[in-house]
């Protein structure tokens, strides 16, 4: 299997659909297959040493998981692998060929010999045994393919992989170049060394803007022994102290995130863990997360999405203002990160829905998280979601389904539709890459002076705390300005950024003057494309 670049930047996380799949395969076929995983999902796109890697290993089959975001970038891979694999059995799966079953393959069939739909592990493995036997034809319970003929022959959907049958995910060997997985553990101040894994399928809920509710099958999660016998069993070979459980939803049974949290406690003692929620789901657990913290939850990621109840409606999230604000500060409370999903942009926002959103993570304590991402995010209309079909209706007209479309004509508000170009655009292109390096300069001339120059140690960690503050405020001042007034005229903190700028580097002095990362510090599938390894 093979996971193309995301084209998004380096990715830590391997591909772990793949690997579930994959490890479903070796347990039902032993020894007559062999199986490999291609983890390439940080590397350029136009990675020749990567394809050529692949093309080396001579697969008979060749499965692709593919998102919507990078289906030209999987096109693009797909067609040179097939020039060198000329006789490999290509095969797609994951979330957007199921999205789009009547399109995809129809549009591919020079690209791909078949697609799986939903669940891969069993369509995959009866593929495989119809390869082995020398047959192309894919008559399988969730498979689309292309006859000899060139026609689309499409299978029944298939049924969900049970809970008990799914594979251990480490049990896979990758190839994965990218940098190790750590997570950063505030309460402690340092990083642990980590692994991920999804210990749940699907989501209960129904969010109109979410790809997982229009994926087949409902929410089950692998046993509780089978899991911490995957876990023990990888940290004995490969010793880690945090667990990513990358589940959509991992707080749906309290019961089980009880039990769970116990285990992992007096089974790997001294691993800490996180995991997704949404508000609700966390707020059954609310009187539990004193002791969740104490067995070693360590961060949240949460699905808060909007801090206005006319937003949250429109995205049926089941949630208020309230009950956001009420998960944010049990969290808080508790020593516990937060990892914040939130759609900041959406086109049927008001000016005043906006501004609440900003208003939001002032009152709330959550200026400054470490990341900026959720700053900038616009909603995502994700094939076969119920949002996605609001706005075609809207327009009369189907958006590609190979592409995810560009949210900036949909705003029904020209106001936030001003805001939104301002901030996305020339703002996030021409500031934040200085915002960043410049914060980050001062929290390093911080720490030097730490022992040798105390108030100037402590100017300078003051002066990295408002810069942090600088995207927020910029968003601020751009929700009360003038429609269409040049950024620095309508973002007065923006007219004399360059002086601010040149003071800040010269209190942080000559030494911490900002270069460009040494070949060493790139990422490891950056330094593979170059050679260094």
């Amino acid at each position: 299997m093979v996971a193309c670049p995301y084209g998004d930047g380096p990715e830590r996380v391997p591909p772990l659909g793949a690997m579930s799949v994959l490890a479903y395969v070796q347990d039902a076929l032993g020894p007559w297959v062999q199986t490999h995983l291609f983890d390439f999902s940080g590397y350029p796109r136009s990675s020749q040493a990567a394809l050529a890697r692949i093309a080396a290993w001579q697969p008979q089959v060749v499965g692709v998981p593919i998102y919507s975001s990078q289906v030209a970038i999987v096109d693009d891979w797909v067609a040179q692998l097939r020039a060198r694999l000329p006789a490999a059995v290509f095969v797609a799966g994951g979330p957007h060929p199921t999205l789009t079953t009547e399109t995809f393959l129809r549009r591919r069939t020079h690209l791909f010999d078949a697609i799986v739909r939903g669940d891969g592990e069993r369509p995959f493995v009866a593929i495989l045994d119809r390869v082995a036997a020398g047959c192309r034809r894919f008559e399988v319970p969730g498979v689309s393919y292309v006859a000899a003929d060139g026609g689309i022959v499409e299978m029944p959907d298939g049924e969900q992989l049970a809970p008990d049958a799914m594979a251990d995910p480490f049990s896979v060997p990758i190839t994965h170049a990218n940098a190790p997985l750590v997570f950063t553990d505030r309460r402690t101040g340092r990083q642990r060394s980590a692994v991920a894994l999804v210990s749940s399928r699907s989501c209960p809920l129904k969010c109109s803007f979410c790809a997982i509710i229009a994926m087949p099958g409902k929410w089950r999660s692998v046993p509780d022994d089978t899991l911490l016998a995957w876990l023990c069993a990888e940290h004995a070979r490969a010793p880690f102290e945090h667990i990513y459980f990358m589940d959509a939803n991992f707080f749906v049974v309290p019961r089980r995130v009880r039990g769970l949290s116990s285990a992992i406690a007096e089974r790997l003692p001294g691993v800490t863990w996180s995991a997704s929620s949404t508000v609700g789901m966390l707020l059954k657990l609310e009187a539990d997360l004193p002791l969740l913290a104490r067995q070693g939850l360590r961060m949240v990621e949460m699905g808060i999405e909007a801090a206005s109840d006319d937003q949250l409606a429109f995205l049926n999230k089941r949630s208020s203002v309230a009950t956001n604000r009420q998960a944010v500060r049990a969290l808080q409370r508790n020593g516990i990160d937060i990892g914040i999903d939130f759609i900041m942009f959406n086109p049927d926002q008001t000016l005043a829905d906006l501004e609440a959103n900003v208003a939001f993570f002032r009152d709330c304590d959550l200026t400054l998280h470490e990341d900026f991402g959720h700053l900038f995010n616009g909603l995502t209309l994700y094939p076969g979601t119920p949002l996605r079909r609001t706005y075609e209706q809207r327009l009369g007209a189907s958006f590609d389904p190979d592409r995810l479309p560009v949210v900036d004509p949909l705003f029904r508000d020209p106001q936030v539709q001003a805001v939104y170009r301002a901030f996305t655009g020339p703002f996030r292109r021409r500031y934040m890459r200085r915002v960043e390096r410049l914060r980050d300069a001062a929290r390093a001339a911080a720490r030097r002076l730490a022992d040798t120059d105390s108030g100037r140690a402590q100017r300078l960690r003051l002066e990295a705390i408002r810069i942090h503050h600088v995207p927020l405020k910029v968003l601020q001042q751009l929700c009360r300005a003038e429609a269409g007034a040049p950024l620095e005229s309508a973002v007065p903190l923006l007219a004399g950024w360059n002086a601010y700028e040149r003071r800040v580097r010269a209190l942080c002095g000559a030494a911490t003057a900002e270069a460009e990362p040494a070949a060493a510090q790139r990422p490891a599938a950056a330094r593979l494309e170059a050679g260094a390894e």
